[in-house]
């Protein structure tokens, strides 16, 4: 029979790496770049259009839904997802 001790000695191995992959995860998120200025602005504006479209009557949508630049990238963005999904 064996004495278990070779099963504390792997558990804390196993740990230690599992340890040490989540300090390398954490460590790369932390020095991921913020996303560029127009890539929050694009996000917002995705944002506004789902709540514009999402039917329901009491969701309001941020203003930045009737901006140009969001009326347009929306219409590209919709033109894009659309071409894309076909065969």
């Amino acid at each position: 029979m064996s004495s278990g001790a070779g099963t504390s000695t792997e558990t804390l191995v196993i740990g230690f790496v599992m340890g040490a992959v989540f300090a390398v995860m954490v460590v790369a998120g932390a020095c991921k770049p913020d996303p560029s200025p127009k890539d929050k602005a694009d996000h917002e504006c995705e944002k506004a259009w789902v709540a514009a479209n999402d039917g329901d009557p009491d969701t309001d949508p941020a203003p930045v839904i009737k901006e140009p630049w969001c009326l347009e990238h929306n219409a590209v963005t919709m033109t894009g997802s659309t071409t894309e999904d076909q065969p």
